[in-house]
This record gives C-alpha cells, sequence and structure tokens, in this order.
C-alpha cells in the first residue's frame, strides 16, 4: 500500500511498518542523516584512510565485519564522492578523493 511518498508494508504477520521519506523503497541504504555518514561508514572510511588501496575483503578479514556490511558502506562513500575507486576489478583498491 502507498501513501503519498511513504510506504506501508506488511511481513507475514510478524513484522509490519512504514518506510517514510523522500527515497522510501528505493533500495538505498539508510543511515545518512543531513549529509553525514554513521558511525559505521566513517569506520569503513577511516579503515580506507589509513590503508590506502585496500579492497573490500581486506577489510571486511581485518575489521571481521562482514563482506556484504562493507559491501553497502563503500556503495554509500563512493555515492557521496568521498572515495574512489583505482584500477582493476582485481588488484585495484579504494582511496579518499
Amino acid at each position: 500500500m502507498i501513501i503519498g511518498d511513504d510506504k506501508d508494508y506488511r511481513g507475514n504477520g510478524d513484522i509490519t511498518g512504514k518506510i517514510t521519506g523522500k527515497d522510501a523503497g528505493n533500495g538505498e541504504l539508510n543511515g545518512e542523516l543531513n549529509g553525514e555518514l554513521n558511525s559505521a561508514p566513517k569506520a569503513t572510511l577511516n579503515y580506507i584512510k589509513e590503508n590506502a588501496g585496500c579492497n573490500a575483503t581486506e577489510i571486511s578479514d581485518k575489521t571481521g565485519v562482514p563482506f556484504s556490511t562493507i559491501d553497502k558502506h563503500i556503495r554509500v562513500l563512493l555515492k557521496n564522492g568521498i572515495i574512489e575507486r583505482r584500477g582493476s576489478k582485481k588488484t585495484g583498491g579504494y582511496y579518499v578523493k
């Protein structure tokens, strides 16, 4: 059920709620407030600052954070122009702009 820009969702009876805002339901990672990163992507950013050229697998292995979570953080950082990827998919890495 869609109401304006908000989206209602219903699970299997256990979960009911509402996603609100202009980006409701677009599949983007939530957690950015007023253009600032929350603490989780900031931790990923700090790792990249200290280990320029690292890749998502390395970040996950060294921090113990699941790869899928690191991947989400990296997508947010890339989307906001905070980091960039250099090199090939196989041997490239992430750098702070």
